[in-house]
């Protein structure tokens, strides 16, 4: 049961988080457990092997590193693929998350350039981080309830500046 909850986690991985499963997981093999024998292509094959279901058998220096590579993807990545079986992915970084948010819109007309200077761009950043940690939730609806929330408030802010 574990072992083929392993399996579909794996199998399951989209090919950006299965590269970064599969380099993780060899770096840790090859640098942590010093196994300096193994070539990156005969991990590649037990790997392959391993998910296809060709070989019943993975070392424990594999079993390992594929935990450790779990681990790095997601919070308990190994717990969670081992007991549930589920897709686990890496998590979203601040710059997937800034970019997916602002790709679309442009800056405000009467923001320079000059006016983000490093001390004003740290500034910025800190407000982007408390944001995000004031609205996070591991329940999505109470997320977007805080960013309903925090939108209407930042709308009135605006509104009564633009008024005085």
């Amino acid at each position: 049961m574990y072992s083929q909850n392993l399996i579909e986690t794996i199998k399951n991985m989209d090919n950006n988080d299965y590269e970064f499963f599969e380099s993780t997981a060899f770096e840790y093999h090859f640098n942590h457990l010093k196994n300096h024998r193994l070539r990156k292509a005969d991990f590649k094959i037990q790997l392959q092997n391993f998910i296809s279901g060709e070989t019943t058998k993975i070392s424990f220096q594999n079993f390992d590193s594929y935990l450790y590579a779990l681990d790095q993807l997601t919070e308990n990545g190994s717990q969670k693929a081992l007991q549930h079986g589920i897709k686990i992915t890496k998590p979203l970084t601040w710059r997937q998350l800034f970019l997916r948010i602002t790709t679309d819109i442009p800056l405000p007309k009467n923001l320079k350039s000059d006016h983000l200077d490093d001390v004003n761009t740290k500034v910025l950043k800190s407000i982007f981080q408390q944001l995000l940690s004031i609205i996070a939730s591991s329940d999505k609806n109470e997320t977007g309830r805080k960013l309903r929330g925090f939108d209407e408030f930042l709308k009135v802010f605006r509104s009564n500046n633009n008024q005085m």
